[in-house]
């Protein structure tokens, strides 16, 4: 089997992704929280999730 080695982007890019996901859970930790319960009173069709439509970009169009 081969040996598999890091260069140093996989190196670096650990330790950066971790020190980033401690640092969003901080932060987030820290962030006041809202009260639960307050979408009690909301009627279905207020929860309900309607996206935005996809708007569709014409990239041969030219900029006047």
């Amino acid at each position: 089997m081969a040996k598999r080695y890091l260069d140093k982007v996989d190196l670096v890019s650990g330790p950066v992704f971790i020190a980033t996901m401690l640092w969003e859970a901080r932060t987030l930790r820290d962030r006041p929280q809202r009260e639960m319960g307050d979408l009690d009173e909301w009627t279905k069709d207020e929860l309900a999730f309607t996206p935005d439509e996809i708007v569709t970009l014409n990239h041969n169009a030219t900029v006047a």
